[in-house]
């Protein structure tokens, strides 16, 4: 059977700051006080997975128009039209939370909720932390020959190890071949993608 094929995507860079945890402060990049309670006491990394689910404080995010962006986490979202359109196609393995923000139209955070075991000698890792376990950071890429993706038309995953920067994971959004199409279909602005499987 024909493998399917995937993508790696992305957003197109905007000139907006946008962020769903931080905020400035005298030129600082701020954490959120409503997020304190999630901080590891150790290394200062907070459960970013954990404070979504939970629901999401005022964000400061700014856009208006464009219907998919990245935010300065590295976390993908999607407009209210975009989450219709993929909703209403069948696109599987996504969750959907609301990020609020006064100075924006309505975004939705996607957090793909399959995640593709990946081999950890693709990744190097530094500084595990002993009390979160968390990692100082991640960087890496998984051999797309050693990943078995899910052979669905319309599916969004991530490996199973997000990499991380000292401010926190950022996930590494893959996107079967139909996806794409569809999200050129319907002029989707935003959103960038490449090739890496088969």
């Amino acid at each position: 059977m024909k493998k399917i094929k995937y993508y790696s995507f992305c957003t197109k860079d905007t000139r907006n700051f946008n962020s769903i945890f931080y905020h400035h402060n005298d030129g600082k990049f701020l954490l959120r006080e409503c997020y304190f309670d999630l901080l590891c006491k150790k290394c200062g990394k907070f459960d970013e997975i954990k404070s979504i689910k939970r629901g999401l404080a005022e964000c400061d995010i700014h856009e208006k128009k464009v219907d998919m962006f990245g935010t300065e986490e590295g976390l993908i979202c999607v407009s209210k039209r975009l989450k219709s359109i993929l909703e209403n196609a069948g696109v599987k393995h996504l969750d959907y939370y609301f990020a609020p923000s006064a100075r924006a139209a309505e975004y939705f955070i996607i957090i793909p909720t399959r995640a593709i075991p990946v081999n950890k000698q693709c990744y190097q890792f530094t500084k595990k932390c002993n009390i979160c376990g968390r990692y100082e950071s991640v960087n890496g890429w998984p051999s797309s020959l050693e990943m078995e993706l899910p052979q669905e038309p319309l599916a969004i995953c991530i490996p199973d190890i997000p990499n991380e920067k000292p401010s926190g994971l950022y996930f590494d959004y893959m996107a079967s071949e139909d996806v794409i199409k569809l999200l050129k279909a319907e002029k989707i602005t935003g959103v960038q993608a490449v090739r890496i499987y088969p």
